[in-house]
């Protein structure tokens, strides 16, 4: 960006009055001037781009394609005022959805990524543009020659950063458990009590101001035990007395849930390092759902780092977030005039339940709890708005509490993770509703909400096997169940429990994708008139998965509202979902039905919008497979139906398959490694390239014994590492 290019714009900004209407668009011309560009239609974007929002047509002051969203308001304006807005244009522009969005008011620019956070990535003021030019790097995106941005307000980063510390002390602690003498489980209750009491003393639930980060440095210092001072300060955490003098004086009750058991710890050096530099960020800005899923990911991996994990985006849990829980809630809120209609909605709320039968981390249950909140604020804040009492005081008591939510999963560590999500997001629920009473104070009795102590969530969150246990009966069932096609069910889960579960479900095609199973005992146990919204692999429209899964669902009562057909996942490398929220019953109450297509299979590609009638167990606005007959293949010389049909080679497993790069370096140099090294071409080669190509080799020894075999070393060590330890 040129010196003189930013003066330029700085001079004019300050000159102009700042009228949204008249000046608007001029701004923004200017603006993309100092990126090289001779105005907005130049670097390709529009003005008064057209978004459908309730059968409505609304305009977003400016869209670049893919790249950038932007609402202007007058200067003067508060920005937090468009948030909801800008908010919703940007949710239905499904066929231009963003990476970026802009807030700016002529003095303000608030950056976001919805993909990534709520929460602004930064905010610039103009007086910092021109003061500061390397606040400009923030806007890198729009570069011609585009560059990284740098964000002061990345919540990501920082959980990325303090999950790595988290981490190397986890792992650390698990190489020294003989020397320590504790079980995994208990490393593990001791790292999530040291995260709760960071997230402590930045998000002001600590008497003071850097409270643990001074105990962990007495502790680096020499001048006391961490064995000590921890086991104290834990013990204070878990105690309803608030102590009144000493050490923790004015430590408040956390819970006894994750306090009612520890285990001292003396941390080395190392550790306590690790500690220190994890307590020096600012753990206002991490996010609890993202760090639940980089920690529980990252630990015991050969890597030291957890920067490679992947975590679900929240914009990929809102597409069942939103159609499945706030849409309807946001329908009748449309449709109240009353107050009596008000507060009908809050009474819903306050008894609404939520099931996620595969929670891991509790992302999910995170994002709805939150969701829900900000929504019971805003109908209070309509009620306040719509009838308002004079000097008369109201008083509004929250009525969501985490207790309404419900989680099971088949991992220890990642439940009790899942229940101190849940514990921090009461603490940020209880921010946003307290700052809602502050800002309405003459027309509120101030009951401030109290974030603590955290609600022991031991009996909403277990740990159990969801195939083989009772579920909560709740209003909606949400989630994001195990990937594992079937053909690597046996591998993964075991030739026992496969059987097992084959067994208890015979209904259940045993060439059906494991989360069907998920699917099927979903929609059995809804009762009338509810919701679940599950995210499954896209086979599940496919063949024997959406037999036993879709086909079953929308063959008793099941209406599919709204779907994407396939998607590549946020939440996993090159995994390929369809998301699917549907009700049983009821179909007087959906509104609309609305099935999206991803143009490109890559992540924050494109999306094509369908509104349809009907929304089938294929997921396809075409045409629908599920009403489709089978072939009748007869035998040339008997007239009899042959039900058979060859599948074609499956490999097994992945360690099977070379790229064809690396078997043709192989066959080139020795060429009598052709005898084992065999094209493999499958249907998506076939049919889905332009070229028709293999792209792959597979490993085949056919009738080879063992010490033939050999003789191909190369492939034969693939084998012995990678297949050989999982075969039963």
């Amino acid at each position: 960006m040129e010196l003189e290019r930013i003066q330029d714009f700085i001079s004019f900004a300050n000159d102009v009055k700042g009228q949204e209407d008249s000046e608007g668009q001029t701004f923004l011309n200017r603006f993309m001037g100092v990126f090289g560009y001779r105005d907005v239609h130049d670097a390709g974007g529009t003005f008064e781009y057209r978004v459908k929002v309730d059968g409505t047509t609304k305009f977003a002051d400016m869209l670049l394609p893919k790249k950038l969203l932007v609402e202007m308001k007058s200067r003067g304006k508060h920005l937090e005022d468009s948030f909801k807005q800008a908010k919703t244009y940007w949710d239905e522009a499904y066929d231009k959805k963003t990476q970026y969005v802009i807030l700016c008011n002529f003095d303000e620019f608030w950056i976001y990524d919805w993909h990534r956070q709520k929460e602004p990535l930064d905010k610039i003021t103009l007086k910092e543009l021109a003061e500061n030019p390397k606040r400009w790097e923030a806007f890198n995106f729009l570069l011609k020659e585009e560059k990284l941005p740098k964000f002061s307000n990345n919540f990501e980063e920082v959980t990325r950063e303090v999950a790595d510390k988290l981490v190397y002390i986890y792992n650390n602690l698990v190489k020294r458990k003989d020397e320590i003498k504790l079980e995994k489980t208990q490393i593990q209750r001791f790292v999530l009590q040291c995260l709760v009491a960071l997230f402590a003393e930045d998000v002001d639930l600590f008497p003071k101001e850097d409270f643990f980060n001074d105990i962990i440095q007495d502790c680096l210092e020499g001048k006391c035990s961490s064995y000590d001072m921890f086991k104290d300060l834990f013990a204070t955490m878990n105690n309803p007395e608030t102590p009144i003098g000493g050490k923790f004086k004015g430590v408040k009750y956390f819970n006894g849930g994750l306090f009612k058991e520890i285990n001292p710890i003396e941390l080395n050096r190392e550790e306590l390092q690790a500690l220190k530099e994890a307590s020096d960020k600012d753990w206002s800005k991490v996010q609890p759902y993202i760090l639940g899923a980089i920690f529980e990911d990252s630990m015991e991996k050969e890597e030291r780092h957890a920067y490679g994990a992947h975590f679900t985006y929240e914009s990929d849990i809102m597409k069942i977030v939103e159609p499945t829980i706030l849409r309807p809630f946001r329908e009748s809120f449309e449709k109240a005039s009353t107050q009596k209609d008000y507060e009908n909605i809050l009474k819903k709320l306050s008894s609404f339940k939520v099931l996620d039968p595969a929670c891991g981390s509790g992302n999910f249950l995170y994002i709805t709890f939150r969701e829900l909140k900000l929504f019971e604020i805003e109908v209070f804040q309509k009620i306040l708005d719509k009838f308002p009492t004079g000097s008369k005081k109201r008083i509004f008591v929250s009525g969501i509490h985490s207790e309404n939510f419900y989680g099971m999963d088949v991992n220890e560590f990642a439940v009790e993770i899942a229940k101190v999500t849940m514990s921090l997001a009461k603490k940020y629920a209880a921010d946003d509703f307290n700052k809602f009473l502050s800002k309405n104070d003459k027309t509120l009795g101030l009951n401030f909400d109290n974030p603590l102590p955290f609600d022991n969530m031991d009996n909403n969150i277990v740990c159990k096997d969801a195939l083989f246990n009772d579920w909560e009966e709740t209003d909606v069932i949400i989630g994001n169940p195990p990937y594992i096609a079937f053909t690597d069910m046996n591998n993964e889960l075991g030739i026992e429990y496969t059987t097992k579960i084959r067994k208890a479900y015979p209904e259940i095609s045993g060439k059906a994708d494991y989360c069907v199973w998920w699917f099927r005992k979903a929609h059995d146990l809804l009762k009338q008139g509810g919701r679940a919204g599950l995210v499954g692999t896209n086979t599940i429209t496919q063949n024997y998965s959406r037999k036993s899964g879709l086909d079953y669902i929308v063959d008793n009562e099941g209406i599919i509202f709204d779907a994407v057909s396939s998607q590549v996942w946020s939440g996993a490398a090159a995994v390929y979902v369809s998301i699917v929220n549907w009700q049983k019953g009821n179909p007087k109450t959906i509104s609309q039905k609305r099935l999206f297509l991803q143009k490109e299979e890559k992540k924050n590609t494109e999306f094509i919008e369908y509104k349809l009638p009907y929304i089938s167990s294929s997921l396809r606005p075409i045409y629908d497979v599920s009403k489709a007959k089978d072939l009748k293949k007869t035998n040339d010389n008997a007239k009899t139906n042959n039900k058979n049909c060859f599948q074609g080679q499956i490999p097994g497993n992945e360690a099977f398959l070379l790229p064809k790069e690396d078997a043709k370096i192989i066959i080139q140099k020795e060429p009598f490694y052709n005898d084992v090294l065999c094209p493999y071409l499958v249907a998506d080669d076939l049919l889905g390239t332009k070229d028709s190509l293999y792209k792959r080799y597979a490993i085949d020894f056919n009738n080879l014994d063992i010490f033939s075999i050999q003789k191909y070393d190369k492939l034969y060590k693939i084998i012995e590492k990678n297949v050989l330890p999982r075969v039963e």
